[in-house]
């Protein structure tokens, strides 16, 4: 049943709405991989396995069976009977797959969310469902993938009755209106899935889906948002609005900031680690020595205020607003004392916003790791629509 509950959470609130043909390849690969995920519910891992590998044969453009590979992979690594040492390995080839998926295409949901919970994402909090409501979403699952809607949403409609506080089974219930293109009662559903469970992050991004096909802009740009702040780390969201921006006239830019160095303190020993990243080959022959300094002085204070937290003087994102503001200053200071000029252009994005007094949200939203939710939480109830405010005046995204 644990497998059960992850490929459902992952598998069918991570796929996109409507436009699944860019990543699901051709209809062969299709029926290979539903094959394979009616085996991984009824937890057949091996044989969803062969289906999946198929279906990747069957198209080999299509990056939808290699995300569900990644996808397999991840359910076997949280299997509770591994060990230390078969758990690894089924990260490593989860992360390995899910890599390979997204070098086919970037988008694709599966990838993006496996890499994005091996990297340490937050995901929402267990609920157990009262009754029989999660076998009878199973079956409805199962229903659903044989395209058999209406007696998928009759299942799905038993489990709300067995536990009307159970929000997928609103969001599979909406699913199942919005294939039929019935925009109203999808949209009906997906708000109460998003009512039961604000943090729903798949919920808002499906209720978007479904206000995109009624035209409801004002609405959309809402759920957008919610989605973004519910777990803002995940990039599908942000494609979403990123679309949504574009078609209104006013694109998003992708900060895509890439750490040259990290700071922390050993659990072990409690020294100081700095992480330097290896420079790629065949870069700049010589990179600003500023920048590298930059680099430096944020890892050091990184790993200066990790022992606050340990502490327990600051709190993660504090620890980290307090580094990068620290590093500024540093910045400040070498480029008065010497000609060099910072040349990483994610850095200077995020100088100018930190003094126009916008670092604090554009590291909660654009750096965004599970450690800052209680930061996160506590910025939007002090900046109610603060989300969207930052995205429409900066026009920034991950």
């Amino acid at each position: 049943m644990r497998r059960t509950v992850i490929a459902c959470a992952i598998w069918a609130c991570v796929l996109p709405l409507g436009s699944q043909a860019v990543v699901l390849g051709n209809q062969q690969s299709q029926e290979l991989v539903r094959r394979g995920m009616d085996l991984v519910t009824s937890g057949q891992l091996p044989q969803a396995r062969e289906q999946f590998e198929l279906a990747a044969k069957a198209d080999p453009r299509a990056s939808h069976p290699v995300g569900a590979l990644a996808l397999l992979y991840y359910i076997v690594s949280d299997a509770g009977s591994l060990d230390d040492k078969q758990r690894q390995a089924a990260r490593k080839a989860a992360a390995e797959t899910a890599r390979q998926a997204l070098a086919l295409d970037a988008q694709d949901p599966l990838a993006q969310e496996v890499a994005r919970r091996l990297a340490g994402g937050g995901v929402r909090p267990k609920y157990t469902p009262k009754g029989n409501a999660m076998e009878l979403v199973v079956a409805g699952e199962q229903l659903f993938s044989k395209k058999e809607y209406a007696a998928a949403l009759q299942k799905y409609e038993q489990a709300i009755a067995a536990d009307p506080g159970y929000a997928d089974a609103w969001l599979f219930a909406g699913d199942c209106y919005f294939v039929q293109r019935q925009w109203e009662p999808a949209a009906e559903h997906f708000r109460k899935a998003t009512q039961i469970e604000p943090l729903h992050e798949q919920a808002w991004r499906y209720l978007a889906d479904a206000l995109q096909e009624q035209q409801k802009w004002p609405e959309l740009e809402l759920a957008l948002g919610s989605a973004i702040g519910a777990h803002p780390d995940q990039l599908s969201a942000w494609q979403r609005m990123e679309h949504f921006q574009a078609s209104h006239g006013v694109p998003l830019v992708a900060l895509k900031l890439q750490p040259k160095a990290a700071g922390s303190i050993d659990a072990a020993t409690g020294q100081v680690r700095v992480n330097i990243q290896p420079k790629p080959a065949g870069g700049e022959a010589e990179a600003s020595t500023i920048d590298d300094a930059f680099w430096m002085a944020l890892a050091l204070g990184q790993a200066s205020a990790a022992v606050a937290v340990q502490r327990g003087d600051k709190t993660v994102f504090q620890a980290d607003l307090d580094a990068w503001n620290g590093a500024f200053l540093a910045l400040d200071k070498m480029e008065a004392a010497k000609p060099d000029r910072l040349r990483d252009t994610a850095v200077t994005t995020l100088r100018s916003l930190a003094a126009k007094g916008a670092l604090e949200p554009a590291l909660l939203l654009l750096q965004y790791k599970e450690a800052y939710r209680p930061s996160l939480e506590a910025w939007k109830t002090a900046h109610p629509g603060g989300v969207r405010k930052f995205i429409n005046t900066w026009h920034l995204m991950p």
